[in-house]
Formats: structure tokens, sequence, C-alpha cells
């Protein structure tokens, strides 16, 4: 316990707690990177509700601390996926998952997840330019596909010289003329 005394002591983190679940030590994302490393925290529980997926820490000494975002919320995903790719990230590789409070409504446990518009149609976006990639690259493929299937319709840069020359000259005759 001393280990994990020292080390909370260290992050700054002694005594914060989370408002949504009472009497749970709260841990931000850096920090619990940091005592993952310190061999501090070793296992994890991901924990469904109805609106998302929260993350309890476990530490060596059997203490749990909840992860938060940088606004002092639980950390909230929307699958177990997520929260397992965050807790990879931070070292953590082995963890247990409970959804009993997904038919609890009574739990004292409340995720929210937010609705972030500027990241929908920021992924909008992005699905749109890579469309109008797909769309120029199928397009430049079918050009050049065509242009190697008959050499013969292809201008080589001597040819497009002589036209642009050719077109030159006529509109020169044709202004001398008015």
């Amino acid at each position: 316990m001393s280990d994990l005394t020292s080390v909370l002591r260290s992050l700054h983190l002694k005594g914060k707690t989370s408002p949504l679940v009472k009497d749970m030590p709260a841990v931000k994302l850096a920090a619990a990177k940091e005592l993952v490393a310190a061999g501090v925290m070793s296992d994890a529980i991901v924990l469904g509700a109805d609106d998302g997926y929260a993350v309890q820490l476990l530490a060596r000494d059997h203490s749990r601390r909840l992860l938060i975002s940088k606004l002092g919320e639980p950390r909230t995903f929307a699958g177990i996926e997520a929260a397992a790719k965050a807790l990879h990230q931070i070292g953590i590789h082995s963890y247990r998952v409970d959804n009993t409070r997904k038919a609890d409504p009574a739990n004292n446990v409340r995720i929210r997840l937010r609705k972030r518009a500027d990241q929908q149609s920021r992924i909008a976006g992005v699905h749109k330019d890579a469309a109008y990639l797909r769309f120029l690259t199928d397009r430049t493929r079918s050009a050049v596909e065509a242009a190697d299937a008959n050499p013969a319709d292809s201008l080589t840069g001597q040819h497009a010289r002589d036209r642009l020359q050719a077109l030159k000259q006529q509109a020169r005759k044709h202004i001398a003329k008015t």
C-alpha cells in the first residue's frame, strides 16, 4: 500500500474522487499509464451501462480507481473494443467485463456519452474526401488503361507542340484578316 500511496502522491491524485461513483478514487489516462508502468495497477474491469462503458483500474492492493477524462468525468467508451484499445495503450492487457449494470438502472454508476457534432462532421468530411479520392483514382486508372490499350490515340509531346503551333498560326491569320 505504501507503493500505491507514494505513486499517487507523486501524481497529485490522492483524494480525487469521481462525483458519479460514490467514494471511488479517480485517475486520468496519463496518470494511469504511469501507475501501470510503476507496477501499481495491473488489471481492469470494463463496466457496462445502458449508455456506454467505463473502466475501473485495479491496483495490486485490491483498491479500485475509475478512469476519468480531462474534465473529471468518467471516461466513457461506446463499446468494449474502444475500452480495450485504451487499456492496451496504457499497458493493461487483461481485463474483465461487468455488464450487470446494463440491466440494473438503480446502480450508482451513470455514464453519459456526449454527442460530438464536430466529430461527426469531421468524420462525414473524411468519408466525402475518401469517396472523391476513390473517384479520382478510378478515373485516372481508366484513362491510363485506355491510353495503354490504344497508343495510337495518345499524343506525344512533339505532336502536342506541333498542334499548338498550328492553332496559334491559324489564330494569327484570323486576327490579321480583321
